[in-house]
């Protein structure tokens, strides 16, 4: 309990603390395990709420580019805004614009 549980801080909603007690350290943690180094490039399939979570994290931890990809336009715009590249596999080929990526 005593590296799991905060005090949410007087004025803050469930709303606005929700992300940090579970979905934000899942994404942090699968970032995490992939060892990322500053010349990687990261693709995360899903960019739900764990995956805007991975994006941001891999992100922090210093990739050197992340893809995010999905279907849905609103996703992919949370992603983009958050500072990944997307690609939405419904327009174009996912294994060809990963090849682009990456040389």
């Amino acid at each position: 309990a005593d590296a799991t549980h905060i005090k949410v801080p007087v004025g803050l909603s469930d709303e606005q603390v929700l992300f940090l007690g579970d979905i934000l350290p899942t994404g942090w943690q699968a970032a995490v395990q992939c060892e990322i180094e500053p010349s990687d490039t990261v693709a995360i399939w899903g960019c739900g709420p764990v995956g805007q979570m991975a994006i941001r994290s891999a992100i922090l931890l210093g990739a050197k580019q992340v893809v995010a990809i999905d279907c849905l336009p609103e996703r992919l715009s949370m992603a983009g805004a958050g500072g990944a590249i997307t690609i939405n596999f419904l327009e174009e080929s996912v294994v060809e614009r990963l090849n682009e990526l990456t040389g």
